[in-house]
């Protein structure tokens, strides 16, 4: 299957996804590899959350759209940004921590719900097993070529609660 990288080798996703074109929110900056929202009726997108922060819960308009294919420093609202869309069956690579701190690996954490938090000195988003009130990705396994590392990398399937954009 191929794989494609995004957010320097931290998210991988393992499968096809659906590109699509949508205008900027607000005056921000997206990065490759950045999950982001569809934040509003007219599926405008946005950084899902700054830097130190879990994602929240959805909204009626606030849905993970999910990867930026590419960088968009964006001073003008409606500046079109291109984004991959996660399909249900889709299987992502990301790291575990635990809040900022790397966490090893425990077969307890497989087939639990956790939330993603979007690390507070790197930027990266990762899974995180300290909360799960607003879960948004499902453990299903662990890259076992990780698996004794300090900061290993599991994956993860979407939970299909309506958080992720279709």
């Amino acid at each position: 299957m191929p794989q494609s990288v995004t957010r320097e080798m931290t998210v991988t996703r393992l499968c096809s996804t659906e590109k699509r074109v949508r205008p900027v929110a607000a005056s921000q900056t997206i990065k490759r590899g950045d999950i982001v929202i569809a934040s509003d009726s007219n599926g405008r997108v946005a950084q899902a959350v700054a830097a130190g922060n879990n994602i929240g819960a959805a909204g009626a308009n606030n849905r993970l759209a999910v990867f930026a294919s590419a960088d968009v420093s964006s001073t003008v609202v409606d500046t079109a940004v291109e984004a991959e869309f996660v399909a249900e069956r889709s299987v992502l690579r990301m790291p575990l921590c635990s809040g900022d701190s790397a966490q090893a690996w425990s077969i307890a954490y497989l087939n639990k719900r956790y939330e993603i938090r979007r690390k507070s000195t790197s930027g990266e988003y990762v899974v995180d097993i300290s909360a799960n009130t607003n879960s948004k990705v499902e453990v299903i396994g662990v890259d076992e070529a990780t698996k004794n590392d300090t900061a290993p990398f599991v994956f993860v399937r979407p939970i299909n609660d309506g958080s992720w954009a279709q």
